[in-house]
């Protein structure tokens, strides 16, 4: 990057093979990635979330299981 190269306000240099830096402007895309990223984390976090109370989970679908029996056959209690 020269002295007389300004990157744009809304912008990321990459650097690619060759030494050349090409510049993206991200502004057209900006609400795309903040909902991308956003959606993103919030599934990591259900994930952890799941995988830490499996056993609370699997007791809330027992309970329904039990309070409802008329819905459900004898099998349903293997499937949790």
């Amino acid at each position: 990057m020269s002295q007389y190269d300004v990157p744009l306000k809304n912008s990321v240099a990459l650097n690619v093979r060759g030494g050349s830096l090409v510049s993206i402007d991200l502004s057209p895309i900006k609400a795309g990635l903040a909902i991308v990223l956003l959606g993103l984390m919030l599934s990591i976090a259900l994930g952890i979330s799941f995988g830490v109370n499996e056993d609370a989970f699997k007791n809330y679908v027992a309970e329904g299981i039990a309070a409802n029996p008329e819905l459900h056959d004898d099998s349903s209690q293997d499937k949790i």
